[in-house]
């Protein structure tokens, strides 16, 4: 995605607006960047330097400076991708749930299953009961039937996974995701102040990398 050939063709939604994306870059820069350094070199057939920033920065200086389009939502981005008709296409970065336009034909678009080393990132949501709340007992309930397979499955339709490992996934997932989830960075909890820390750091690395 940060070569010539991509240059103005790859869409998503705005990393500025979009925190998952800066979560994600320093997740991978904490915990998968030699993966980022080995992708590079088997690439390019040469180690990349990292003696002055890390590999996950180098890609996403990079991947920036190739003017990448930038939408307001990921409905936006996958219109991009995915309208019917269109001659060149975009690629892009969504969300597995805007592939539930596919089913209509509304939208023809399918996964990169080739990318190195990740075709994407799993994006974690946390069930949180807030202090002093006037019924904790049925905040407990309300979270533990989200942890079943009845309870999460309008999600798991659109590509989620439970955090339940008992829930299967979803049959009719229309992204076909489920056979590459070991292809997604998975997200490590243990690390998420430090992401939320390092958002705006994130933020203002790309906006000095950002061509139009």
């Amino acid at each position: 995605l940060t070569d010539p050939e991509w240059n103005r063709k790859v869409a998503l939604s705005d990393p500025l607006n979009k925190p998952g994306y800066l979560d994600w870059f320093n997740q991978m820069e904490t915990h998968w960047d030699q993966s980022v350094a080995d992708a590079y070199e088997m690439h390019y057939g040469k180690a990349l330097d990292t003696g002055s920033q890390s590999a996950t920065a180098s890609w996403v200086q990079a991947f920036a400076s190739n003017s990448p389009l930038l939408t307001d939502s990921d409905s936006a981005a996958s219109e991009a991708i995915g309208t019917p008709g269109q001659d060149e296409p975009f690629m892009g970065l969504i969300s597995t749930a805007k592939y539930r336009d596919t089913l209509s034909g509304k939208l023809a678009m399918k996964i990169c299953e080739d990318i190195k080393p990740y075709i994407g990132y799993a994006n974690p949501n946390f069930g949180l009961i807030a202090v002093g709340t006037k019924s904790p007992n049925l905040a407990k309930l309300f979270l533990r039937f989200m942890m079943t397979e009845e309870g999460v499955s309008p999600m798991t339709r659109d590509g989620k996974v439970s955090g339940n490992s008992a829930v299967p996934r979803h049959p009719e997932e229309p992204s076909g995701v489920n056979p590459f989830s070991d292809r997604l960075t998975p997200h490590n909890a243990a690390t998420g102040h430090d992401d939320f820390d390092k958002r705006q750091d994130w933020q203002d690395f790309w906006r000095l990398s950002y061509k139009r």
